[in-house]
């Protein structure tokens, strides 16, 4: 079967109708926003994988929902309050980081690269 709708989950394209498929595509949309506030001068948080993870498919969806533009801050403040929390219990010890339903968040992975980077020159 090679109608139109067989690979509707492989297209690129979005519709503005509904821009989202299914549940991944939240993380490349929420993506999106973290690749915005790491790109001002003067970002709460920096995450340098963001905008290559939101790609162009996250920048599709973001731009066929403008209404939600004006609401990214709750975004940022989400992002920025988790990382607080990672990082204070990371710092307390614990060795061990589950975050469920993380989407493309990559915290985790700043934190652990910077730890090593640490590590290395200590």
């Amino acid at each position: 079967m090679h109608s139109s709708t067989a690979n509707r989950y492989d297209s690129a394209t979005v519709s503005l109708e509904k821009p989202i498929r299914n549940i991944s595509d939240t993380a490349l949309w929420v993506a999106v926003y973290r690749a915005q506030e790491s790109e001002l001068p003067d970002a709460v948080f920096r995450d340098p994988y963001a905008r290559k993870l939101a790609g162009v498919r996250g920048m599709q969806i973001a731009a066929a929902m403008p209404f939600a533009q004006r609401h990214s801050w709750s975004y940022t403040a989400r992002t920025w309050l988790v990382d607080q929390v990672i990082a204070r219990e990371v710092q307390h010890g614990a060795d061990m980081v589950i975050n469920l339903a993380a989407g493309l968040d990559s915290f985790c992975q700043i934190l652990l690269d910077d730890n090593q980077r640490s590590s290395r020159s200590a």
